[in-house]
């Protein structure tokens, strides 16, 4: 499953608290699997449209596009927050935010006080 991290609330003038949320990891094996059979599959599938009347203007390149954004997101995945929570910095309630994708910022709306907070994983040390 995930294991629990330390995270810090920011508001945008600079006040923070802290928080913990569970960070999901995906295993580079299941990413890599995950990469290699919609690759495959794209191309067999992009040949597979060269049979079919006026599609195959189109799906021979939009299906091999389309699965590589899939595969680059897919490998460039450094996992999910779920479960974060913590004491706004904005109203210094107890609320429980809604995860996502690690990126920067990540900002999300208190559910007390409608303040958006940015979650970040604090550093270690």
């Amino acid at each position: 499953m995930g294991m629990s991290q330390v995270v810090i609330l920011r508001r945008r003038n600079g006040q923070e608290s802290k928080g913990t949320a569970v960070l999901v990891v995906p295993q580079p094996s299941v990413q890599i699997t995950k990469a290699a059979v919609v690759g495959v599959s794209s191309v067999v599938l992009a040949v597979g449209s060269l049979a079919i009347p006026i599609a195959h203007f189109l799906l021979p390149w939009m299906i091999p596009l389309a699965s590589g954004i899939y595969v680059y997101s897919t490998l460039t995945d450094k996992g999910r927050l779920t479960e974060v929570r913590g004491e706004c910095p904005a109203c210094q309630q107890s609320v429980k935010l809604e995860g996502g994708a690690l990126e920067r910022p990540m900002w999300r709306s208190c559910p007390e006080c409608g303040d958006p907070v940015d979650l970040e994983l604090a550093t270690s040390g």
